[in-house]
């Protein structure tokens, strides 16, 4: 369907009766607009004036997402006794007003659910709302995603029943296809999505990764409020977790989305049992038998350990993940005494989906990824791992010193994504930051700090710019 502005019917927004009984409550689950005009909204005391809206403009407010507070250019509807509101589309005194498209979405189950689309005016924000309550019938939670695309490069969250963690989801889908989708479903019965499953037991974003997502993406905050927020993943891309979870059913814009989460607990707890699942109890030793009994078990990961020597004497815990059928490998060095001994407890990705061997290094704590190639073959580590799985190794001769200090950190993240989009998942909204080979050219005279990372083959000191 093509049409402008001037010649589409103009979109309708399903509100309650915000002045009856002192109950705003809408039976297909409303959000709450903020009008501008207090004194117009003060004023209209009788449950049936029609309250003209030419000069008021509506903003979202997430403290409430199942109270409605709304003037417009009403008239009454003989179902249930809501109201629409015509959006202004096109209103040359209302450029600020939000435009919001409706329509229903059919789950295969007999009967359609309502769907809503809010797009503010010249933000690059389209939120998408399944606020109808027909949806617990059907095993689906009320839900608010927010696709933002006001930076360049998309940010969707998705918040199920305005609590708990938020999760970020990568979208291939522009502004411009969804806001082509919302304009051609406004109004009519849309057949059934989509059925995707992603796994949610992921390790929360750190509160220094969220503060600079809140920071550039504030409507994001908006939606999500103090929740965790959590990186969907592909099922199998995180290590299996064996707890108790359930699964929370969604609608987005153009899925029947089904999230994998643990029972009882936070996500941050969740993710702590995944690491600690490699220790024998509080003694910290890695218990051997169960990292093979796990190999046995699963067909899609395998996990070797072993106690890695230091030049120091010392000597740490370090593991290797392999997926099988996929061409990731990730190696864990996250023993609890790498800090008594100067190393940063930290995570390594290998990337041989392409031709070349990427490599990414991040900290556990905070920070950015560093990127690095490798010389080693996949098939080379997956076969040496398994060989040091249970075993004691002596120390690496293998040290690198790497620095970095590069400017456009932000644009290297989008095409390292696209070519190899599983770092997304490690690297989540950390900078990318590409590590070289010390040379003059890539002296630096300002203060600098080291970080030093064990990798599957060495030991790299990050010569790392402070500040």
């Amino acid at each position: 369907m093509s049409c402008d502005a001037e010649s589409c019917p103009l979109p309708t927004e399903v509100s309650a009766d915000s002045t009856s009984d002192g109950d705003s409550n809408n039976g297909r689950g409303g959000r709450k607009l903020k009008r501008q005009n207090k004194q117009q909204q003060n004023e209209g005391a009788s449950a049936t004036a029609a309250v003209s809206g030419d000069d008021n403009s509506a903003d979202v407010d997430d403290d409430d997402n199942n109270n409605n507070n709304n003037e417009g250019d009403d008239s009454d509807d003989s179902s249930g006794g809501r109201r629409r509101r015509r959006n202004r589309v096109g209103d040359d005194d209302d450029e600020d007003d939000d435009d919001e498209f409706i329509w229903e979405q059919e789950l295969g189950l007999g009967s359609p659910v309502m769907k809503s689309a809010l797009v503010p005016k010249n933000k690059g924000i389209i939120i998408v709302q399944s606020k109808d309550d027909a949806l617990e019938d059907f095993g689906f939670e009320q839900s608010t995603t927010i696709y933002d695309y006001s930076t360049g490069s998309s940010v969707v969250a998705i918040q199920p029943k305005g609590r708990g963690p938020c999760f970020l989801l990568e979208e291939s889908l522009t502004y411009p296809e969804i806001m082509n989708g919302v304009k051609q479903l406004n109004g009519t019965v849309a057949a059934r999505s989509d059925q995707v499953s992603l796994d949610g037991i992921g390790t929360p974003l750190s509160n220094e990764d969220q503060h600079v997502m809140f920071t550039s993406h504030p409507e994001v905050k908006q939606v999500c409020g103090r929740g965790h927020i959590i990186v969907l993943a592909e099922p199998g891309d995180l290590p299996p977790y064996n707890g108790a979870v359930k699964e929370i059913k969604v609608l987005i814009y153009d899925a029947e989305l089904t999230i994998t989460v643990p029972v009882g607990r936070r996500a941050a707890t969740a993710a702590k049992r995944l690491r600690s699942r490699i220790r024998n109890g509080s003694s910290g030793q890695i218990n051997f038998a169960g990292s093979s009994q796990r190999k046995n078990e699963t067909s899609q990961s395998a996990r070797y350990s072993w106690r890695q020597g230091l030049p120091s004497g010392r000597s740490v815990e370090k593991s290797v993940i392999v997926k099988s059928g996929d061409s990731i490998i990730t190696v864990e060095s996250i023993d609890s005494n790498l800090s008594n001994y100067g190393i940063n407890a930290s995570i390594t990705t290998y990337d041989f989906t392409t031709a070349t061997g990427v490599v990414v290094m991040r900290t556990v704590s905070r920070g950015p990824c560093y990127l690095t190639d490798e010389a080693l073959s996949y098939r080379e580590i997956v076969d040496e791992a398994a060989k040091l799985n249970g075993t004691f190794a002596r120390p690496t001769a293998v040290q690198w010193n790497l620095p970095w200090w590069v400017s456009d950190r932000s644009r290297f993240s989008l095409i390292l994504f696209r070519t190899n989009p599983a770092l997304r998942l490690p690297c989540g909204l950390r900078a990318i930051i590409p590590t070289v080979e010390p040379t003059a050219s890539t002296s630096y005279n300002g203060t600098t700090t080291k970080l030093e990372f064990l990798t599957f083959d060495g030991q790299i000191t990050i010569i790392a710019r402070s500040g």
